[in-house]
């Protein structure tokens, strides 16, 4: 594949890992560690999550609220990556790239607030879960 037919240009924006306890996970990333926290933010029924700056990737921490949705999440553990999330220039693009080439995608496109987004399955990913994100704005 050359980078024409790629997704585009790739850069690690966040690493996404779902915790039991977000109030324990982002006391020990500011307060032991160091780390900056930059926004708590409240997800709804969903749950809550934590954006944490760690040079230029942040750590997304996620604590689901329903328990058979946290139970997948963890996977039997107190904390998993759950996904890693690349900037890309063009969402769209990267979609096309990628399904073409047999990846799957859960959900489709998403249009959110703050950018253009996907995530494959993990199943077409060798395991792991990709977002793909075009930010709006900023």
């Amino acid at each position: 594949m050359t980078a024409a037919e790629g997704p585009g240009r790739l850069t690690v924006d966040h690493i996404g890992i779902v915790v039991d306890d977000l109030d324990e996970a982002v006391a020990f990333l500011r307060d032991v560690l160091g780390l900056t926290i930059d926004e708590i933010f409240d997800v709804g029924p969903a749950g809550r999550g934590a954006m944490v700056a760690a040079g230029p990737v942040h750590l997304e921490l996620v604590e689901y609220a329903q328990p058979e949705r946290r139970r997948e999440g963890l996977r039997g553990g107190t904390a998993r990556i759950e996904h890693i999330a690349f900037d890309v220039a063009d969402a769209e693009r990267a979609h096309a790239a990628l399904t073409a080439r047999g990846v799957e995608v859960e959900g489709g496109l998403r249009v959110r607030s703050d950018c253009t987004t996907f995530f494959t399955t993990p199943e077409s990913c060798d395991g792991v879960m990709y977002q793909f994100r075009e930010a709006t704005g900023d």
